[in-house]
């Protein structure tokens, strides 16, 4: 019964955020993966309009 908790508990941990992540994690239904896609939009518009108010 240990061993059994010790193999499965990794596996609660796979899927968690790591520090400095930009990413979300993997969608698990359709409507995270809209949500994932408007994201990567948004950070490119972000960075787009960042650079030409710096620039």
């Amino acid at each position: 019964l240990a061993g059994t908790a010790l193999v499965a508990g990794g596996a609660a941990f796979g899927a968690q955020p790591k520090p400095w992540e930009i990413t979300l994690q993997e969608a698990a239904t359709p409507v995270m993966e809209s949500i994932i896609s408007f994201h990567n939009l948004l950070l490119v518009i972000i960075t787009l309009i960042t650079l030409f108010v710096l620039a």
